[in-house]
Parts: structure tokens; C-alpha cells; sequence
């Protein structure tokens, strides 16, 4: 079992912003001949969300923060749009802070955007209000994502884990109660409730599938969604929160490995394999289980398979 473990809590805490940030990176020239005393010091806080993932039913509008370091007096920052596909956001041409106001809200409709596609936007603050020479949590350059899903359901479906193998555990069958899909032209996502989201009241007859984890020592963030995408039977993970905390190891999820996961189109699962996916322990680190996933997209498919490999797991 190939263990890799973060060294060190400034890692972590750059890879968690690399995540999470909504600003493309910015050279800050440091300490320095400070900028002018009423330069404002414009940027926008890593906090805003760089990717919208919203259903059909979901308001076509958003909003994002401007920042400034210097509060002093009501201040007009202008907005410069970079990047808007098909036009499609309506942005302002500009941020308004009353006297000591540190943060502004701007609201961003897009009532144009069409389902199924993605639209890009990039927002960036002109040079004379960016203070080069302190260091803040966001940036001057705002890029993101809008896309409108829209979800079909596909019914119950199977998840066979290889995750718990890193804890001895077998492989077991755990049943999705509902899988949803959405096509975006060259992808398709597929979204699930984790099967880990809940504890085990029992295992389903027929398959013997538990229904949750049957695992002392864990607590459940009830309903956690999982996503998986499909490009040219490449399958990746977009979200892999499992919905499960240990009391030692922390919340348990899954990621990608050096490869992707694959799409069997006749079998009707995604599979991925050891080495395609990872392990990551909040508390711990990031471990590659020795055993493979397997998501069955339909109670039919799973029952075939079982036919045909009445020994896999």
C-alpha cells in the first residue's frame, strides 16, 4: 500500500486554497517602496466560487465580492471584463464601497445561458487600484464557470467499494438508491448519495448489498452528493466526498489517481481500478487502496454482471 503524507501544515494549506480559490494566481512584488497611501488596494477574495454547477430550476444570477485594504472614503472601482462567453453574463462596469466599507457585492445575472453549456467569465481590476506590495487572500483577476444541469433519474444503482481495503475490509456491494444523470454534449456526470452517507440497517436480499456503512466508529453527513464524469469513457471524479467521518483518520473521500477511471458502456459501469483513484484522510493523508470501484448504473446491469461473475466479490 503506497502511503504519501503531507508534510507539512503550509502544504496543506496551499493545496486547500488551490481548491477553493476563485482567482487566477498574481505576482505580488513583496516588501517593498510602498504604493501610494490612497492607493485602495482592490481585489477579489478567494471566497468567491469559481465553478456553478446549478439545476434547471436554480436563479440565473449569481454574485461575487470586491475587497479593498484602504477604507478610507466611498470609492468607484471600475471592472474590466476579459472573458465572457456569448456575453451571456451581465456584468457591471463597476464595484461601489461607501466610506469604510472593506467588501462590496456585485450581482451578476446571466438569464441567457442555456442548458447543458458552459460559460467562462474573467474580471479583472485595473492596474492604479491594486496595491502591488501586500499580500492578500485573492487576487485582481476573477475567472470562473456557469453550466445548467439538468438531471434524469436513472433509479436505484450499486456501488462495489475498494476504498475500505486500506482498513482490511472485503469487497463489498453497498446500494445507491438513486442515480442521476446529466449530458453536456462531449460529457456526461453522473450523481449519487453516497453509500457511506448513512450507517447499515441491513443488506438488501437478492444482491445482499448493505444499504450504508456497517462500520463502528464513523459519523455521517446525511444526503453527501457524489459526482463522476464521463468524457470518451474516461470517468473522473468531480466530487468524491464518501459523506463519512472516522474518529480518528477524519471525513474520508475520494479522488483521482495518475489515471483515469473507465466507462463499460455494455456492462453499464464505471470502474476504477487501484491506481486510478485515491484515499484521502483528512487527519492522515492520501492512500491508493489496493482494490478496484465499481458503480453500476442499473439494478439490471448489476444482476448481469453477478450472473456472468458470480465470484467477484
Amino acid at each position: 500500500m503506497k502511503k504519501k503524507i503531507l508534510s507539512s501544515v503550509a502544504l496543506v494549506a496551499t493545496l486547500v486554497l488551490s481548491l477553493v480559490s476563485c482567482t487566477d494566481e498574481y505576482k505580488y512584488d513583496g516588501v517593498g517602496a510602498a504604493d501610494a497611501e490612497d492607493v485602495a488596494g482592490v481585489y477579489f477574495p478567494a471566497s468567491n466560487k469559481s465553478s456553478l454547477d446549478l439545476e434547471v430550476t436554480d436563479p440565473l444570477t449569481t454574485t461575487f465580492k470586491v475587497a479593498r485594504l484602504n477604507t478610507n472614503g466611498a470609492l468607484t472601482v471600475p471592472l474590466t471584463v476579459e472573458v465572457n462567453d456569448d456575453n451571456v453574463f451581465q456584468i457591471p462596469a463597476s464595484a461601489t464601497f461607501a466610506d469604510g466599507e472593506a467588501e462590496a457585492t456585485v450581482e451578476m445575472p446571466f438569464p441567457n445561458a442555456e442548458i447543458g453549456k458552459t460559460y467562462n467569465f474573467t474580471i479583472t481590476v485595473p492596474r492604479e487600484y491594486i496595491n502591488s506590495y501586500k499580500q492578500v487572500n485573492g487576487s485582481p483577476i476573477y475567472s470562473g464557470s456557469a453550466i445548467r444541469l439538468k438531471w434524469e433519474s436513472l433509479g436505484q444503482g450499486y456501488w462495489v467499494d475498494g476504498t475500505l481495503s486500506v482498513f482490511g475490509v472485503a469487497k463489498y456491494p453497498f446500494i445507491i438508491s438513486n442515480i442521476e444523470k446529466a449530458e453536456l454534449g462531449n460529457e456526461v456526470r453522473y450523481r449519487f448519495v453516497s453509500p457511506f452517507a448513512q450507517p447499515a440497517t441491513g443488506r438488501e436480499q437478492g444482491t445482499n448489498a448493505f444499504d450504508g456503512l456497517p462500520l463502528n466508529g464513523f459519523t455521517y453527513v446525511a444526503g453527501t452528493n457524489m459526482i463522476v464524469s464521463v468524457k470518451k469513457k474516461a470517468a473522473t471524479f468531480l466530487k468524491g466526498d464518501l459523506g463519512c467521518v472516522e474518529s480518528q483518520y477524519g471525513a474520508l473521500s475520494v479522488g483521482n489517481g495518475e489515471s483515469a477511471g473507465s466507462y463499460n458502456e455494455n456492462g453499464g459501469f464505471i470502474k476504477f481500478a487501484s491506481g486510478t483513484y485515491t484515499l484521502d484522510l483528512a487527519n492522515y493523508g492520501t492512500l491508493d487502496p489496493a482494490e478496484s470501484i465499481y458503480i453500476f448504473l442499473s439494478k439490471e446491469k448489476y444482476n448481469a454482471y453477478m450472473t456472468t461473475h458470480p465470484n467477484a466479490w
